[in-house]
C-alpha cells in the first residue's frame, strides 16, 4: 500500500478507511489514523486511532439512494 510506505518513509500521519467483512459475513468500515514515530533503537511504533464508521458509510448510501430516486421522480414528470 503507497500510503502505509510512504508514512513508514516519511514518518507521516497514515490516514485510511477501509471495509472489512467480519467472520459472520457483515460488512464493516472504519477509519484509522497512525502517527509512527522512531524509538532510540530504530524501531518504529505507531500511536494509532481506530473509529467504527459503519453507520456513517450507512448513511451516506441511502442518501445517494434517496437523491437517485429523487432524480428519476423528477424526469418522470
Amino acid at each position: 500500500m503507497k500510503a502505509l510506505n510512504e508514512s513508514i518513509c516519511n514518518l507521516s500521519i497514515f490516514d485510511v478507511q477501509i471495509r472489512r467483512r467480519t467472520t459472520s459475513g457483515e460488512i464493516r468500515w472504519s477509519h484509522l489514523r497512525s502517527a509512527p514515530r522512531r524509538l532510540e533503537d530504530d524501531r518504529i511504533i505507531w500511536d494509532e486511532v481506530e473509529v467504527d464508521i459503519t453507520d456513517l458509510k450507512q448513511a451516506e448510501e441511502a442518501l445517494r439512494n434517496s437523491e437517485e430516486r429523487w432524480q428519476l421522480a423528477l424526469k418522470g414528470n
